[in-house]
């Protein structure tokens, strides 16, 4: 992308300045919740907007979150249009995979839960944390029963994104694979996000029973958000 390794150290240095930032002053939070005498009594939900990349593995050699690049390499040079042809890619396991932390009154123990959840969990989450209803448009689930242990059918084996805006492509992904269909004439790639991190090799001619499950949740899933079966036909998926 055009960026010297001098430059990178750079930018992954400030990158880890505004973690120690956010650090330190969610630390000064809980430290005031201490001392006002109501860190027992509330509940601590710590989330993220997205990750990005720094050229590590699973970054395919991109900084920054990008869901292509220009023939040059680069994505936005200085507010210049692309060079075409566009190269597309997924977008990378560390841009999607982000942090979410709850702490709810009475917790003693820490752990992790396994099921797949979304931002968007959050929202029923806080809902019925205060014993209010969940309208119908929330397409979220409450997590409380997941962190009390319960063991419940979760609704959800995968997580579905997409671009901001314009709705250019589609992502899914299970933990094993990810499958992305984009708008317009480029067809779909599905790549094992164990074996093939950095997304070189496309597995949607040698696993297109994967490819076709994986498209059926994220279409239900958009179909959910009300988008209609027009909209979804230009979603190249074979």
């Amino acid at each position: 992308m055009g960026i010297t390794d001098r430059e990178l150290t750079h930018i992954r240095a400030r990158y880890a300045a505004e973690v120690t930032m956010v650090d330190t002053w969610f630390g000064h939070l809980m430290k005031k919740l201490e001392v006002l005498g109501i860190a027992d009594d509330t509940a601590v939900i710590f989330a993220a907007d997205h990750g990005t990349c720094f050229d590590g593995p699973g970054d395919m050699g991109f900084i920054h979150k990008l869901p292509w690049v220009g023939a040059d390499g680069l994505s936005v040079a200085g507010g210049r249009k692309p060079k075409l042809p566009l190269r597309y890619t997924p977008l990378s396991q560390n841009a999607t995979r982000i942090p979410l932390m709850i702490h709810l009154p009475g917790m003693s123990r820490q752990k992790r839960v396994r099921p797949i959840v979304q931002p968007w969990d959050v929202t029923a989450t806080i809902l019925e944390l205060f014993g209010a209803s969940v309208p119908e448009n929330v397409i979220g689930k409450s997590l409380l029963p997941l962190l009390a242990g319960k063991k419940v059918a979760w609704h959800r084996k995968a997580a579905v994104l997409g671009s901001s805006g314009n709705g250019s492509f589609a992502q899914i992904m299970n933990g094993t694979w990810s499958y992305t269909a984009w708008r317009g004439e480029r067809g779909p790639a599905l790549h094992h996000m164990v074996q093939d991190p950095n997304c070189r090799r496309n597995s949607v001619t040698r696993e297109p029973r994967v490819a076709a499950r994986l498209w059926k949740e994220a279409a239900a899933m958009m179909k959910g958000q009300g988008l209609d079966e027009d909209w979804l036909e230009g979603y190249q998926i074979r």
